[in-house]
């Protein structure tokens, strides 16, 4: 009986000695620095990416059709690099995290046209699929401080959908001083934290997951370079421009001082006001502008986001207006735009203004926007004499506004879109405003349409 107790334990024994070899648990009772490391978690903790942002869209790098876009001043670029979220969607449009928190981003070239990320992905999704293909989604929203917004902080799970029917609603509305007014300090920079364009983008992203096996702080995984993708952003206003080309001839060019000293300066543009805007405007679109084109990502939009937003009616409707052209109420105001002016060839002035998106359904025809265009008048001096030419005012209204870039031409300017510039001409002034409203190339095809900034 004794040798049958013996022989047990004895085998017990050998058994218990033979797991610990095997297991190496012997060797680390003691945390001796001899144990070996888990490297394949360790390095499964500490994944890291890199990719890149983008204010100016690059034609190399579209799946989808952002085009024969312009260059834009560096206000209209700039971002401020703590005044963005990234959000995290997994391949089934799912919320994953916000990884704001533990994402770097710094600009790229003095442009402010591109900026590089560097972010931490400490969730389980991506651990999961590590072995697998990792496959997700980037939704950027970027310089929205300061416009009213609120953002709701998504729960795991959250269809990405949920985000855009929210929109992400802008309430303070665009003041273009702050950008083109030379007096800074009639705009603190409380107006708008930096003086930054609000922009959003979306990108989707799809590698396999072995690839962040090997990364990490000093060497992210730059999913840019590998997959040939930038989260591409898109300004949420939409820019207007109107142009005095006043008894300019085609191949004329601007002279600062013959054209507007004197009597020949009289009829110049002298202030521009827009009666009839929306107040409010989405920091995001309707879903269905980026999921488009067999592509869910930052897409040039072909229709407004003012569902739900608020329009400001002119307080006198167009009509109304009478021979003196006066009207009161809220408006906006556009500034002299220098930049813009020295893009032209003809260095005729510019003046502009930023709006939300805009869109006549159910606005009624008396109460669209309108434009009211002051002339700056002459009155020469005493010791002179002659003729005085007094300020004038000139109304435009969007219902006499020919779209020739649709076929056949709308009657009349029916929505206004993010990042679209809307350009007008100016040529002449006798009982009226005579307007042409300027087209540009998109492309190298030579479509015409309105351009998009960026």
């Amino acid at each position: 009986m004794n040798s049958f107790i013996s022989n047990i334990l004895r085998k017990t024994n050998l058994f218990v000695v033979a797991m610990l070899a095997v297991t190496g648990l012997g060797s680390c009772i003691n945390d001796s620095s001899e144990c070996p490391q888990p490297m394949p978690e360790q390095q499964k903790e500490n994944m890291y990416i890199r990719f890149s942002i983008m204010t100016k869209n690059d034609l190399r790098t579209r799946a989808a059709d952002i085009n024969g876009d312009q260059v834009g001043t560096g206000y209209e670029n700039e971002l401020n690099i703590n005044d963005i979220k990234y959000f995290l969607y997994d391949n089934d449009k799912r919320f994953i995290q916000d990884i704001t928190a533990v994402t770097q981003t710094v600009a790229a070239n003095k442009e402010y046209t591109v900026y590089n990320v560097v972010a931490k992905l400490d969730n389980q999704y991506f651990k999961d699929n590590i072995n697998g293909f990792i496959d997700f989604y980037i939704l950027v929203i970027a310089n929205y401080s300061g416009w009213g917004v609120t953002v709701p902080t998504p729960a795991v799970g959250d269809n990405i959908e949920n985000f855009f029917n929210n929109g992400l609603e802008m309430t303070k509305v665009p003041d273009t001083g702050v950008w083109l007014d030379p007096d800074s300090s009639l705009y603190p920079e409380s107006t708008y934290p930096n003086n930054k364009f609000p922009m959003a983008g979306l990108q989707h992203f799809s590698f396999p997951g072995s690839m962040l096996m090997n990364s990490g702080e000093q060497n992210p995984y730059d999913m840019s370079i590998e997959t040939g993708k930038n989260v591409n952003l898109l300004r949420t206003l939409a820019k207007i421009e109107i142009i005095d080309k006043i008894n300019i001839g085609e191949d004329e060019v601007f002279d600062e001082v013959a054209d507007v000293e004197g009597e020949t300066g009289a009829l110049r543009i002298k202030q521009i006001k827009l009666f009839g805007y929306f107040g409010s405007g989405k920091l995001i679109p309707s879903v269905a502008q980026w999921n488009r084109n067999s592509v869910f990502e930052t897409q040039q939009v072909i229709a407004p986001s003012t569902d739900g937003m608020t329009y400001v009616a002119p307080q006198t409707p167009f009509a109304s207006l009478g021979t003196d052209v006066f009207a009161e109420g809220a408006n906006i105001k556009f500034h002299r735009d220098e930049a813009a002016t020295k893009l032209r060839k003809d260095k005729c002035p510019v003046f502009s203004c930023y709006v939300f998106e805009y869109s006549d359904n159910s606005i009624s025809e008396a109460y669209l926007p309108y434009f009211i265009i002051n002339t700056h008048g002459y009155t020469p001096p005493p010791e002179v004499g002659g003729n005085v030419y007094p300020s004038l005012n000139y109304a435009l209204s969007f219902k006499d506004l020919i779209n020739n870039s649709t076929n056949p031409p709308t009657a009349k300017l029916g929505s206004l879109l993010r990042n679209h510039i809307y350009r007008f001409e100016i040529s002449g002034i006798s009982q009226g405003l005579q307007v042409q409203w300027t087209v540009c190339d998109m492309d190298s095809s030579g479509d015409i349409d309105i351009p998009p900034f960026s």
